[in-house]
């Protein structure tokens, strides 16, 4: 399952922010962490997630937060290939 999230800020610099999950068979939820609205999205989740920011609270200026933890995955899977590459050049 992954998620991401998407922030904005309302006019009295209050942080709100939206979880974005995509699930097994491609399934989408969208959670907003300051009021707890749930939904259930089969397309444009961070548009539905940005959408809820600006009506039910006013936010705006969003940003698009991913997870590390792919990034971290990718990263040790490349240090991986470069040390099996350097033992098989011997």
């Amino acid at each position: 399952m992954e998620t991401s999230r998407v922030g904005g800020e309302d006019e009295d610099g209050h942080r709100h922010v939206m979880r974005v999950t995509t699930g097994p068979g491609q399934a989408r939820h969208v959670v907003c962490d300051t009021c707890g609205h749930r939904r259930r999205v089969r397309a444009f989740a961070h548009d539905r997630a940005r959408e809820h920011l600006t009506t039910e609270h006013g936010a705006g200026g969003f940003r698009k937060e991913y997870s590390g933890l792919p990034w971290l995955l990718g990263l040790a899977a490349f240090v991986v290939f470069l040390v099996l590459m350097a033992g098989y050049r011997r």
